[in-house]
């Protein structure tokens, strides 16, 4: 089974195993954006919005650490 990855790679399941720190990144980056897009938005003026990126933040850091302990 084949996948592509954002960077337009076309690998199987053993490939992304070994390019998982490098996908945990992608993911990283992503969800930075997305709070910094919500930060800027808005400006925690609804509650949910708070909650959202709280949620952001905890995720944020779930991959910082699955990044540290992968690549050590």
């Amino acid at each position: 089974m084949h996948w592509i990855i954002s960077s337009g790679i076309t690998t199987d399941w053993s490939l992304m195993i070994n390019q998982l720190p490098q996908i945990v990144k992608i993911l990283n980056f992503l969800f930075l954006l997305i709070l910094i897009s919500f930060f800027f938005s808005v400006k925690f003026q609804r509650i949910c919005y708070k909650w959202v990126t709280i949620c952001h933040c905890f995720m944020f850091c779930v991959f910082n650490l699955v990044l540290q302990l992968w690549t050590s």
